[in-house]
């Protein structure tokens, strides 16, 4: 068994990793390295630290007195610099070196620079952590109007945080959807539709030609066809890459991201990856049920695994993507996207006000969906898209289930927690009487039609 584990990052693999093996190992010496200042934290809440409508409270999920409590060595502010694979040492930036027994990557990935004249200046953001969060929120105050650009997730998250912060937003996309790896053009829509309805303006196929500026700042960006947008900002989700730099003098192998093996292993005796910085490879049929976004926590949990010696394999995934857009609920998982066109592909959808559906069979064989509004059934169908569940099991029971017309919140719902009193936002779409926990007090609440209006109640009030 390793001595000591150290791990570079403190997102959600390197977090994940770090708990089990404090689980399984409770002597084990654990130390993660991360490049932020703050504890571990969801990166899916930035939107709402944009918006305003949560703190730094809310947004650290585990305090250092955690990781004090678990054991675990939490570097905070300390960039590893390089690897000495040969001595297993890690250099930091400050010069010191440190040795592992086992060594976790979970650096994650960053924004790439826009590939666009004038995107050095003053104003252009990415949206990738709470430090960026924070940058945008101090650069926009006494600021009103923003441009983001990008059909990503991120993109939408970070347009959404600026028009909840009041800031009038264009958006624009190179394509004609949002989120097409992910999403079909009838979610797509769906979404544009949510977006205008809170005056964002969406502009498609069009192209930046240049961010322009004045005085080192962000004034304006105009557009391939010489249309001149004012901005006082530039945000985008456009490109992410892992972060490889690291590994750029060492026998760690590559390939879009680190490669790794279905146990989370690297061609190096001893290094594991996990998480948004990990790769499969082109070739490795695993990438067929991966995302180097997804299952990140799984992943850490893999790796942990193997590093004690479990000889664990990451199989059967399907991805699964869940979220919250303009407070539309939304979950895609597996091929949520394939085309009908396939000849063994056959899709059941429909759509209805803010609620949408569908499934995605190949050959019979369940292999993907798409949730929004009610996302209720996501983990069942997971499940059934996990163990290859065939059509006649779904109609027998949950194909009935899915098309029940309930009651169900027309519109995003902001309303305080009865027992805490933070906002709580119940996503369109949600079936009243659905029960939730708040994030902020883990108090169990539930939507109920009060007055006959919907509102937030304790469980056992209701």
């Amino acid at each position: 068994m390793a001595d000591h584990v150290a791990i570079i990052g403190n997102g959600v693999a390197g977090f994940g990793a770090a708990r089990r093996l404090r689980r399984e190992a409770p002597d084990l010496t654990i130390s993660l390295f991360s490049d932020e200042a703050h504890p571990f934290y969801l990166r899916s809440r930035l939107k709402d630290y944009l918006a305003g409508d949560i703190g730094h409270y809310e947004m650290i999920l585990e305090s250092r007195n955690l990781y004090r409590r678990e054991g675990l060595n939490l570097f905070l502010q300390t960039p590893v610099a390089a690897l000495d694979v040969a001595h297993r040492e890690l250099v930091l930036a400050a010069g010191d070196r440190v040795r592992y027994d086992h060594l976790l990557l979970a650096m994650g990935c960053r924004p790439s620079g826009l590939p666009i004249p004038g995107a050095t200046a003053a104003g252009v953001f990415g949206l990738r952590t709470l430090d960026d969060a924070e940058a945008i929120r101090r650069w926009m105050a006494g600021r009103r109007r923003a441009v983001v650009l990008g059909e990503s997730m991120v993109s939408l998250h970070l347009a959404e945080g600026l028009a909840r912060l009041g800031v009038e937003v264009d958006h624009l996309l190179m394509g004609e959807h949002f989120w097409p790896e992910v999403l079909t053009p009838d979610a797509s829509n769906l979404v544009a539709e949510i977006m205008q309805r809170q005056n964002i303006r969406i502009r498609r196929r069009v192209t930046v030609e240049e961010i322009l500026k004045r005085n080192g700042s962000v004034c304006a960006v105009r557009l391939s066809g010489g249309d001149v947008i004012d901005c006082d900002m530039v945000g985008h989700g456009c490109s992410f890459r892992p972060c490889t730099d690291l590994l750029r003098d060492t026998p760690v192998t590559c390939d879009g991201g680190v490669l790794v093996n279905d146990r989370l292993q690297t061609a190096v005796a001893g290094v594991f990856a996990a998480g948004d910085c990990a790769s499969f490879g082109p070739d490795d049929p695993a990438t067929a049920f991966y995302s180097r976004r997804q299952d990140a926590f799984v992943q850490g949990e893999t790796a942990a695994a193997n590093i004690l010696g479990r000889n664990e394999r990451l199989t059967g995934l399907a991805r699964h993507v869940r979220t919250d857009l303009f407070g539309l609920a939304v979950a895609a998982l597996g091929q949520s996207n394939a085309s009908d066109e396939d000849p063994a592909v056959t899709t059941v959808a429909s759509g209805h006000g803010t609620t949408y559906r569908r499934l995605v069979f190949k050959n019979d064989i369940l292999v993907g969906a798409i949730l929004a509004g009610d996302v209720e059934h996501a983990a069942i169908l997971g499940r059934h898209i996990r163990r290859g569940g065939s059509r006649d099991q779904l109609e027998a029971g949950l194909m009935a289930a899915l098309a029940e017309d309930r009651p169900r919140l027309e519109h995003a719902l902001h309303a305080p927690c009865p027992i805490c009193t933070d906002t709580v936002t119940v996503p369109a779409g949600t079936l009243i009487g659905s029960r939730f926990v708040c994030r902020s007090c883990s108090a169990k609440l539930r939507l109920i039609y009060a007055d006959g209006r919907p509102a937030v109640a304790p469980q056992d009030d209701v």
